[in-house]
């Protein structure tokens, strides 16, 4: 039972968002919103919704920072792309979903709403080292590339990788579950 309320926990934390008004410029922090979302990954119509909902709270609620069920790698190269002309970085971190739930074209076509309807929008990766082979591996060097080796950025990425790697490592035990979620 403990394993069931786990995981339906762990999948309901996959997309949440928060007023930006919560880290103010001054170093203030104040209370604000957050949402919580559930939902299955690679489903057109659910991911659809998620969209709605967070065009809604752009517009409306004036929210700019997204909290997505992806690593903090992949947030960060999804944040240079919505800054960027083309869509290379999109492409890559698309091919190296390929054979996992979000490897559907839709996929693509979900973040790029957000690059034309949201552009101010600040992805916020929460999940451990998934692709940490490629994704992960390709942003160490974009850092490092970017004279960024001693930065916050690389240790987080580094500890994002290991946590995919130990994850894999000991095929994803509800016990290592729950170890990485109280590393954050």
């Amino acid at each position: 039972m403990k394993k069931i309320i786990l995981l339906v926990l762990l999948s309901a934390c996959t997309l949440i968002s928060c007023n930006d008004s919560v880290a103010q410029p001054s170093g203030e922090r104040i209370s604000g919103q957050i949402y919580l979302y559930g939902e299955q990954h690679g489903e057109e119509k659910i991911m659809n919704k998620e969209f709605e909902l967070w065009r809604e709270y752009y517009t409306n609620e004036n929210m700019r920072h997204l909290f997505i069920e992806l690593p903090y790698y992949t947030a960060e190269f999804l944040n240079l792309w919505m800054q960027s002309d083309s869509d290379t970085i999109l492409e890559e971190v698309y091919n190296d979903l390929a054979g996992t739930a979000m490897g559907v074209p839709h996929t693509k076509e979900f973040y790029k709403m957000f690059k034309k309807d949201c552009p101010k929008t600040i992805f916020h990766g929460t999940d451990v080292g998934h692709q940490y082979n490629s994704t992960g591996e390709r942003y160490l060097k974009y850092l490092e590339a970017n004279n960024l080796k001693d930065s916050g950025q690389y240790l987080l990425a580094k500890e994002t990788i290991e946590q995919g790697k130990q994850y894999y490592g000991q095929k994803g035990s509800i016990y290592h579950l729950c170890q990485l979620q109280q590393m954050y």
